[in-house]
């Protein structure tokens, strides 16, 4: 479970758990956004992350052409443009996953995922009606069955509105709009509203600095090629990961198409 330190100012210390790690990120995001001056990481995590910032620039060219340093330039707008509305770039991400899971979901375990819930609401029902007449282990099947039909409920196993694919690709579709509306009012922006995230821009901008592309067009390509190289047979740091789970799923339920 993912957990948050908070160190007051008379130096105590409190642990916050989060059963949903992005809430937390969202949480830090704001944080960073809104008191800028309230460090977001520990003293060690931070000397991490300065070490890696340094390795990352000194993969950076020190001499761009004329044509990179106006997509670098066009690029950084257009992050300060998307950031403005995190709530836009976060729903397409939501709604991104959501299709993913759902398209990948066979009938045969929606259909053994309602058999759980059924099973578990019944175990329910049991252990209350054990309850009332003092039916030993009564407790048991109430605890048992409702921790089974919650988990396959919160894993969306249960045919329903989060379960149906059409409802996905409608959740999708409205994504994509939403993000198209917003972009249309940055001229020319560099890329497609599928793929309109702050880390798409800032890994573009990273193709660029290092020389491995000149054009939207060309680091958006870049982009493309390096998340279909990451799976999981590729070790990489934990900001790469966090980056890849938030856009990867954009290019996927588009099949990398523009």
């Amino acid at each position: 479970m993912a957990y948050l330190v908070v160190q007051c100012a008379n130096g105590k210390e409190k642990t916050c758990y989060f059963k949903i790690e992005k809430e937390l990120d969202s949480l830090l995001s704001e944080i960073e956004r809104l008191h800028p001056d309230i460090p977001t990481h520990s003293a060690q995590a931070e000397q991490r992350l300065a070490a890696a910032a340094r390795e990352e620039v000194a993969k950076y060219k020190s001499k761009l052409s004329k044509t990179a340093e106006e997509t670098w330039e066009r690029l950084n707008g257009a992050v300060e443009h998307l950031e403005l509305r995190p709530d836009i770039y976060r729903n397409l991400t939501a709604a991104a996953k959501q299709k993913r899971i759902v398209d990948n979901l066979s009938p045969s375990v929606l259909v053994g995922g309602t058999a759980v819930f059924l099973a578990g609401l019944c175990a329910v029902a049991y252990g209350l009606y054990g309850l009332s007449a003092h039916t030993p282990n009564a407790v048991y099947f109430l605890l048992g069955g409702g921790a089974a039909a919650f988990a396959v409920f919160s894993a969306n196993l249960v045919p329903g509105r989060w379960g149906s694919k059409a409802n996905a690709q409608k959740d999708w579709e409205s994504a994509v709009r939403e993000s198209a509306e917003y972009i249309s009012g940055f001229r020319y922006f560099p890329v497609p509203a599928q793929y309109a995230h702050p880390v798409v821009l800032k890994w573009m901008i990273r193709a660029v600095r290092e020389s491995r592309a000149e054009t939207a067009q060309e680091a958006l390509e870049t982009v493309k090629t390096d998340l279909r190289n990451m799976n999981s047979s590729v070790s990489v740091t934990q900001e790469i990961h966090d980056d890849v789970v938030d856009i990867k799923p954009l290019f996927l339920v588009c099949d990398y198409a523009d």
